[in-house]
């Protein structure tokens, strides 16, 4: 990822990668791994970032 801004691909990407996941199969895989805490931190870094900047 070059720039700061994922793409809706890179979203659709993201989001249907987990839900490809059967939650009876593997009763433990509601917990998020730590890389998965660091995606979403991140994303969420962005998304105030682009909010930010947008509202000053």
């Amino acid at each position: 990822m070059g720039n700061d801004i994922l793409s809706q691909e890179e979203i659709d990407a993201l989001l249907s990668g987990s839900a490809d996941t059967d939650a009876d199969a593997n009763p433990s895989s509601d917990a998020l791994e730590d890389e998965d805490k660091d995606l979403l931190g991140e994303v969420g870094n962005i998304c105030m970032g682009s909010a930010a900047t947008t509202l000053s």
